[in-house]
């Protein structure tokens, strides 16, 4: 763990321990945390803590990001990296990396993995130089549920938002994960809300200021040369509530720095079973590293220009430098410094049953530097998205419509999208769409020829799902499908350069999801679940079709079996013990481009194009929750590596096997 931050952890703590109950604080809310996820063991402080009581808050601080929530609290798991906590979301795959706990991102119902917009508080964290979400940069010790099911700047979304510890006495949480391959996570947030300072009360008692920071440090090494990871993230937020206003204004920053390998090849074919050793394999690029340093200053408003639906504007400015430091011994570098200025405004309106929502985003990126010739010919853009969104009932049916129209320099598309839900059934139609990043429009020096096109990527997608429940058993079935036009794809030329390519002809795909489980919920005694995805690509023939569909399997599932015990010694703790499963079909799969991060899909037959062999990973988990403030995880993780067989799950990313790691999570009040 970095010096520095072992010191902010360990003073985060030593000012928890010294807290005492404040009589100006805001009063115990009534319920003091919303529910987790029905199967969640996980201690209900972190959960998300209740807002304050609506006799002392009429106006809420901020709302919950929208959407449908489809992952726990990620500081309540053993969870390594936020995108891996979505291999559980029906339909959705996680491109695995070599080092523990490392992703390269996550296709969902088969899309591509950097369609979706990934939102922190309505602020986009996607990456300014490829556009693709960036999920390792979240603060994910200090974040709530990911969420689905809502667009974004046009795309499809994927939403977070920093959770807000609103409680009547000072809180802190703790997390440490630890283990083999050199694991080392250890991050502290700490919270107190307490009446401002008189010129900050408006003259209300029921005003409150809450402040919290946070500091994390991730690390991991990987079984081969050439892919240790090293993460650093903090933030300071301050928060501002009073009857009819609130005011937000913080900063995050994060610095992280990954092993920029070209991949690990097999010397002659594919090692037997799938195991790759020093005698078997090849490093190539070892000595290569990319470094990613991000700071966001933000500040969010919510006015009473309406006093029954305040409007909520907000600003931000995210300065993203990459530096990429090649292998070949020169020492050369790329450096990339990216800006994006971000600004949004949304007002809610109720017009009769209608619930309507409108935003305006407007997004100013000046042209990337200092280094010429590394993005030739970027330049400055501007992006506007205008959406609104409608909520109502019909009958027993809850129906959600959006429409909105998008622009960034020469790309324009419109969006729009429909949801009906009506008790387990739901269906839902979006249309959606991205621009161009530089990446795509301009290439990279020496790495990525771009596309030839400027226009915007267009996606229809669908889906409908219905879950059914009888006793203990719950029956889930989803179908999904798509159609993009103008798909922008990262294709491969050979092993070290890619080039955008174009779609020519729409890429259709399809698939069908299936989940069931028993005795869930059940408080003592065994539980299972079980959920299987099948998708193919519904048009051939070209060898764009062909890498598309062999980048995912044809089968995937992930399975869990597990013993429960809760209120064991007069409700003092909570026991959980599983083994858990994930298997999936041979594929192609996707590599990683080394100077960006960037997704590519493979060239056949390549050193990195060959088919990876269907396999299984099978780990042991053990969780204990006392009092619902503190839990103790264990985890054996890929159990049958190098015992039986090895696994791959990205081209040149071997995984590492059986890794035995260890970890708690605490939350302390007073």
């Amino acid at each position: 763990m970095r010096p520095a931050l072992a010191l902010a952890v360990a003073a985060l703590a030593a000012a928890a321990s010294a807290q005492v109950p404040d009589s100006t604080a805001a009063p115990d809310p009534p319920g003091d945390v919303r529910a987790l996820p029905a199967d969640s063991l996980a201690p209900r402080v972190a959960a998300d803590s209740a807002r304050l009581g609506p006799e002392a808050e009429p106006v809420p601080p901020f709302a919950l990001a929208p959407g449908r929530p489809v992952t726990p609290v990620p500081a309540t798991t053993a969870a390594l990296d936020v995108a891996a906590l979505l291999a559980d979301v029906p339909g959705a795959f996680v491109y695995r990396l070599g080092a523990p706990g490392s992703t390269a991102g996550a296709a969902l119902d088969g899309l591509g993995p950097d369609l979706p917009a990934l939102m922190l508080d309505g602020r986009p964290v996607v990456d300014l130089i490829t556009g693709a979400p960036r999920y390792d940069l979240l603060p994910l010790a200090a974040i709530g549920p990911l969420r689905t099911e809502a667009a974004a700047l046009g795309r499809p979304g994927v939403q977070a938002s920093l959770r807000d510890l609103r409680l009547g006495v000072p809180v802190t949480e703790l997390r440490y994960l630890g283990g083999q391959d050199a694991i080392q996570h250890a991050s502290g947030t700490h919270a107190q809300t307490r009446r401002p300072p008189a010129f900050l009360r408006g003259g209300s008692d029921a005003s409150r200021l809450t402040l919290t920071g946070h500091a994390a440090s991730r690390s991991a090494d990987s079984p081969f040369a050439g892919g240790d990871v090293a993460h650093t993230d903090a933030f300071g937020r301050l928060l501002l509530t009073q009857p009819l206003v609130a005011a937000e204004v913080g900063v995050m920053y994060t610095d992280r720095t990954e092993g920029a390998r070209a991949g690990v090849v097999p010397s002659a074919g594919l090692p037997v079973e799938g195991i790759f050793s020093a005698s078997t394999a090849t490093v190539r690029g070892s000595g290569a590293t990319r470094r990613t340093l991000r700071t966001e200053p933000w500040l969010r408003l919510r006015l009473p220009f309406a006093r029954s639906a305040p409007t909520d504007v907000g600003a931000s400015i995210a300065l993203q430098r990459s530096v990429f430091v090649r292998a070949d011994g020169t020492g050369d570098t790329l450096r990339v410094h990216g800006r994006r200025l971000a600004a949004f405004a949304e007002q809610p309106l109720r017009v009769g049953p209608n619930r309507l929502v409108l935003r305006l985003d407007v997004m100013a990126e000046p042209a990337p530097g200092p280094e010429a010739g590394v993005l030739t010919g970027a330049e400055s853009r501007l992006g506007l998205h205008a959406a609104i969104t409608d909520s109502l009932r019909l009958g027993q049916a809850s129906v959600v419509l959006g429409a909105g129209f998008h622009q960034v320099e020469d790309a324009r598309w419109p969006s729009a999208s429909a949801r009906v839900t009506a008790g387990p059934a739901s269906a839902g139609v979006m249309l959606g769409g991205r621009a161009p990043s530089w990446l795509d429009a301009v290439g990279l020096s020496g790495s990525v020829i771009p596309a030839t096109s400027t226009e915007a990527e267009q996606t229809l997608s669908a889906d409908a799902a219905l879950r059914l429940r009888r006793g203990d058993w719950r029956l889930d079935l989803r179908a999904f499908g798509s159609a993009t036009l103008n798909g922008l794809h990262l294709v491969s030329l050979g092993d070290t350069l890619a080039a955008v390519t174009v779609a020519g002809e729409p890429i259709r795909q399809g698939g069908i999801s299936m989940g069931g489980g028993w005795r869930e919920r059940v408080r003592r005694g065994f539980y299972a679940n079980v959920r299987g995805t099948a998708r193919a690509v519904l048009s051939s023939g070209s060898d764009l079709h062909d890498r598309i569909d062999a980048s995912l399997p044809r089968v995937w599932a992930t399975g869990r079996l597990g013993v429960r015990a809760e209120d064991i010694g007069d409700g003092v703790v909570d026991v959980d013990l599983a083994v858990a499963s994930t298997a999936w079909t041979a594929f192609r799969s996707v590599r990683v481009e080394p100077a960006t991060g960037a997704l590519v899909l493979p060239e056949p037959g390549g050193s990195l194009g060959f088919e990876l062999p269907a396999r299984a990973l099978v780990g042991l988990e053990a969780t204990a929750t006392f009092s619902a403030q503190a839990s103790l995880f264990v985890r054996y993780d890929h159990a049958l590596g190098e015992r039986a067989y090895g696994a791959v799950v990205t081209q040149g990313e071997p995984l590492p096997p059986h890794v035995l790691r260890f970890g708690v999570f605490w939350a302390l009040l007073n």
